[in-house]
């Protein structure tokens, strides 16, 4: 035999290279994707067999780039910072019987020969939009503007937000990373858009078509409305309602949004069968651990949740209580699981099960506002 060619080895030697060879693989895709995250089981008394976390971040995972700086120093933009007073009318009737309305009382009138009204319709969001090393056409920037108005209607319409003052915020969409960081002041990461609460602005990543870049900007709309106007809100909430409103359609005075959508998502996130462990884990989970290795499972499972509770009117009163209870203590995330708990009926169980039909597509109607 040549010095090229390899003496026969016996056969279950080679048995076990194989088994070590596939062995060491696994044990490196492990290393590289991190464990599949996994929900406790529930234990025979229904409660979970051990604490309802979802999963951490392992020491390997990729790094996950904030897209919500709240500004804590507030924890509540209402203080009048940047907010303009409700528009207001003065009227009164002069000597000659005719009545006037005006946006400034009579200069020689006493103090009770006028009266004060004000403009509720007038809308309580004010955006300032440019763009920065892009273009931004005119129609995109008035579905812009029609898309947040609508959106800001929606919380106050439909799930009873109060809006005191008019909100003023500002939007800049950036077309290169470059841009985006020196606006920002640290690396793009995996962002596409963020909220920075102290400075009351919107940062977008221009995409690629204009629908992708105002999808964006209606997730960080929700963001801003939610931090300005409700406080700090869970975080499966504060992201489900984000992902929900990404497909809010303005139309006429009002809009719609279409499950079917986002259709796949659901049905592919999946959920737990006959448990309530999963709802009650995310509801709970801190900032921290809903933004882990996880967090793309959590976002569509959130946007299920609240797809699930504004598709009937028995949700969004559970969701709109929630709402409430937080904009009453706004400087820590409420107890959510407990108030859908009681505000849902048969609790938080039949509430799953509502969750989980309507992530399999039973019942995917379009929501008109």
């Amino acid at each position: 035999m040549t010095r090229f060619q390899r003496q026969k080895q016996p056969r279950w030697l080679g048995h076990v290279l194989a088994t070590v060879f596939l062995a060491c693989v696994a044990g490196l895709a492990i290393l590289k994707f991190g464990r599949p995250p996994s929900i406790p089981e529930p234990a025979a008394n229904g409660a979970p067999s051990r604490a309802s976390e979802i999963p951490r971040a392992g020491a390997g995972t990729k790094p996950t780039y904030r897209h919500l700086y709240t500004d804590d120093a507030r924890c509540l933009a209402n203080s009048a910072r940047g907010a303009a007073p409700e528009a207001r009318v003065y009227r009164w009737t002069d000597a000659q019987g005719v009545a006037h309305f005006s946006d400034r009382p009579p200069a020689d009138a006493a103090g009770d020969a006028f009266r004060v009204e004000s403009l509720r319709d007038t809308p309580p969001l004010e955006l300032r939009i440019e763009a920065r090393a892009t273009t931004l056409p005119p129609h995109v920037t008035s579905r812009a503007l029609a898309d947040a108005h609508g959106i800001a209607k929606v919380l106050r319409g439909v799930l009873a937000v109060e809006t005191p003052g008019r909100l003023r915020l500002n939007v800049v969409i950036v077309g290169t990373d470059a841009a985006f960081a020196r606006e920002l002041g640290e690396p793009r990461g995996d962002r596409a858009g963020v909220y920075v609460g102290a400075r009351r602005l919107i940062l977008v990543r221009a995409q690629r078509e204009h629908e992708g870049t105002l999808t964006v900007l209606r997730h960080e709309i929700v963001h801003a409305l939610v931090h300005e106007w409700i406080g700090f809100l869970p975080s499966a909430l504060n992201e489900g309602l984000a992902e929900y409103f990404e497909a809010f359609a303005a139309q006429g005075m009002g809009g719609q949004i279409d499950p079917r959508r986002y259709a796949r998502r659901l049905q592919r996130a999946g959920l737990p069968q006959r448990s309530d462990a999963a709802l009650r884990a995310i509801l709970n989970a801190p900032s921290r651990e809903f933004y882990a290795h996880a967090r793309h499972r959590n976002y569509d499972w959130s946007l299920g949740l609240v797809s699930t509770l504004m598709s009937s009117s028995e949700g969004r009163r559970a969701l709109a209580a929630t709402l409430k209870a937080q904009r009453l203590d706004p400087c820590r995330p409420v107890d959510a699981a407990a108030i859908l708990a009681r505000e849902w009926r048969g609790g938080l169980l039949n509430l799953h099960q509502s969750w989980a039909a309507h992530a399999a597509g039973s019942a995917l109607g379009v929501h008109s506002y």
